[in-house]
C-alpha cells in the first residue's frame, strides 16, 4: 500500500467510523442549518468546515498549537450543541441567523475538530522526516468521508420525503432535539473526565 492510500484510507476510516460519532452529529447539525433545498449554502458551511479544521489539523500536527486531548474533546462536544442551538433557532421563519454567522461559526468549530484529528495524525506520523503529503492525503480522505456522510443523508432525507410524505421540517426538529440532548449528555460527560475521582 502506498502512502497516497494508506493516508486517505486513514482519513476516511477516521471519519466514516462509528467512534468518530461526534463529528458524525456535527455533520448532521451542518445539514440541518438549512432547508432541505438550500444546497449551495450547505456546501458553503461545509467548505468552512474543511477550511477551519483543515488549518488547525495543520498547526495541532506540527506542535505549532497543543492543547491536552480531553479539553479538545471537551469542546467539540460544546460545539455540537452549539450547533444543533443554531439549527433550531434557525427553523424560525422570522428570526433566521445570517448566513455569514454560521459561516463564521462553522470555521471556529471546524478548527476545534481539526484538534481532535490531529491525535490520531501525530500518533501514526511517528518521526518521517515530511509531513506535507501525509496532511495533504489524510485531509482528502476526510473530505471525501463527509461528502460521503452528506450524500447518504440527502438520499435518505429524499427517500423519506418522497415516500413516507415526512414532513422534512417536522422531521429536523425531532432529529435536532435528539442531537442536542445527547451532545449535552456527552458535554457533560466529558466535562466530569476532566476531573477523575
Amino acid at each position: 500500500m502506498n502512502d497516497f492510500t494508506l493516508w486517505l484510507s486513514t482519513g476516511f476510516e477516521h471519519i466514516v467510523s462509528w467512534q468518530a460519532y461526534d463529528h458524525l452529529l456535527f455533520i448532521l447539525c451542518l445539514y440541518f442549518s438549512f432547508d432541505v433545498n438550500d444546497f449551495r449554502k450547505l456546501f458553503i458551511t461545509i467548505t468552512a468546515f474543511t477550511i477551519g479544521h483543515s488549518f488547525s489539523l495543520a498547526l495541532s500536527t506540527m506542535r505549532y498549537i497543543s492543547i491536552p486531548s480531553n479539553w479538545v474533546e471537551l469542546f467539540i462536544a460544546i460545539t455540537i450543541v452549539f450547533s444543533a442551538c443554531m439549527a433550531l433557532w434557525n427553523m424560525k421563519k422570522k428570526s433566521k441567523l445570517h448566513a455569514s454567522i454560521i459561516y463564521l461559526a462553522v470555521l471556529f468549530f471546524g478548527m476545534i475538530h481539526g484538534m481532535g484529528f490531529s491525535s490520531l495524525l501525530k500518533a501514526m506520523l511517528g518521526h518521517e522526516q515530511s509531513i506535507i503529503s501525509p496532511l495533504l492525503y489524510f485531509n482528502l480522505g476526510i473530505e471525501l468521508g463527509q461528502i460521503l456522510i452528506v450524500g447518504c443523508i440527502l438520499l435518505f432525507s429524499a427517500v423519506l420525503n418522497y415516500y413516507l410524505k415526512l414532513n422534512f421540517n417536522r422531521f429536523k426538529f425531532i432529529c435536532l432535539c435528539i442531537i442536542l440532548l445527547f451532545s449535552l449528555k456527552i458535554t457533560a460527560d466529558r466535562f466530569l473526565d476532566l476531573f477523575p475521582s
